[in-house]
């Protein structure tokens, strides 16, 4: 199962597959003793994109990896594909937006709106029809060990949610 598996891995194309598309495995788990062969292994690997239908048809260039990698040793792969949420874009004039901006101007900021390819809330959300933006509190180095952020950004972070209902209320 592990060959298998590691023949598909080294097949597909991980990180950045084109520009709006990206692709890992983030898990592998398999076997209970150094001197056994595992019978199965189990993969969680991720495939985001802006582009929804790039997305689909990457996963299934995925899928088939796996599957063509089993059978060339005589398995089986047992792929599911699971939609967390699809690739959403909101136009310049969407309300929610046009709000956000609000806020930031009313803080003294400079709105930066740009569309990224990460898996959020909000993607979630505008999944489900609930128009949502991702408002950057100045968090450095995520999704690292030196992840942080500096007491002048969360209070910068705590002036734009005030800023937020008022621009709401008004």
């Amino acid at each position: 199962a592990i060959r298998a598996a590691s023949h598909a891995i080294s097949i597909i194309k991980e990180g950045w597959v084109d520009s709006e598309t990206t692709c890992n495995v983030g898990t592998i788990e398999g076997g209970l003793i150094r001197n056994g062969v595992p019978e199965k292994v189990f993969i969680k690997a991720e495939c985001r994109s802006l582009n929804h239908d790039t997305c689909i048809a990457y996963s299934n260039t995925v899928k088939n990896a796996f599957d063509v990698s089993a059978q060339a040793i005589g398995a089986v792969a047992d792929v599911k594909l699971d939609l967390a949420y699809k690739a959403v874009r909101l136009s310049e004039d969407a309300s929610v937006l046009v709000t956000a901006c609000k806020a930031l101007e009313k803080t003294g900021l400079t709105p930066d709106t740009r569309i990224i390819c990460g898996g959020t809330d909000a993607s979630i959300l505008n999944g489900k029809g609930i128009q949502s933006v991702i408002l950057g509190i100045g968090v450095r180095a995520e999704h690292s060990n030196d992840e942080h952020i500096y007491v002048s950004d969360m209070e910068t972070a705590v002036r734009i949610m005030h800023n937020l209902f008022e621009v709401l209320c008004d």
